[in-house]
């Protein structure tokens, strides 16, 4: 039998970066519902991200902190990229590899583990950008400053709320075992959008996370469910995760 046979969830990612996950739960028998919560859009002020991705061209590196970001920055400016690129996560390096760059990953594809990185350690005076949406967290950027570099940012991206009736919040929480969310932004749109009829079958649900960082965001706004984050941030880790809590269910909160 397949590991996940009979298992109901609930994916929740940008509608354009679901399928390959998708497929994955699917192969493990998983049956998987879609319910896009989060659309990427480019960003409000375009120009003003060329404009920074211009300035650092020639900067000591840029690190990416998405996929959307890889997507974002090639549709406003796809020449003269440096040589050094860092990114969070492989499908940020897989989406830098499709753009026919080479980039290298930290394990665990969180900024958390970048700023472990020695290389940037000492980066004092060096020139860095961060290519990454509106709105990002502020962690990144901080640390290095505070390490003595010049740091841009280049925002490349926005996420949008999609607004789906009430109803079909409903229905997707009665038909699901486990709910898939990819981001602290995509826990707010689901929590915004619930019905109170359903808020509190929703906040005993598991959930299926991408750092423990969101995870201690979902336990703040009340879930007391099982809080399940990969080792790294992939789909393969993703659906690995999901096979251990089905097979060992007290080993699901972080």
């Amino acid at each position: 039998m397949r590991p996940l046979a009979g298992l109901r969830v609930l994916v929740t990612r940008p509608a354009h970066q679901a399928a390959s996950l998708v497929l994955r739960l699917e192969d493990a028998g998983a049956s998987v519902q879609a319910l896009p919560l989060l659309a990427i859009a480019p960003p409000h002020n375009a120009e003003a991200a060329h404009q920074v991705l211009q300035q650092f061209a020639d900067a000591d590196g840029w690190i990416f902190t998405s996929a959307n970001a890889v997507h974002g920055a090639a549709q406003i400016y796809a020449q003269n990229w440096p040589v050094q690129l860092l990114a969070l996560g492989q499908g940020t390096v897989r989406a830098l590899a499709a753009q026919g760059h080479y980039a290298i990953a930290p394990e665990g594809g969180g900024s958390e583990d970048l700023l472990l990185w020695p290389e940037l350690s000492a980066v004092q005076n060096r020139r860095l950008l961060i290519v990454t949406g509106e709105n990002p967290r502020s962690l990144l950027a901080d640390t290095l400053r505070t390490r003595g570099a010049v740091v841009g940012l280049a925002h490349c991206y926005r996420r949008e709320r999609i607004a789906h009736p009430a109803s079909v919040f409903a229905s997707a929480i009665e038909s699901a075992d486990v709910l898939l969310l990819s981001s602290g932004e995509g826990l707010s749109a689901l929590l915004h959008g619930v019905p109170a009829t359903h808020r509190l079958q929703l906040l005993a649900m598991p959930l299926l996370l991408p750092s423990h960082r969101v995870a201690m965001q979902a336990r703040q706004a009340g879930f007391t469910g099982d809080l399940l984050v990969p080792d790294v941030v992939s789909d393969a880790a993703t659906v690995v995760r999901l096979e251990q809590w089905r097979h060992a269910p007290q080993n699901g909160s972080p």
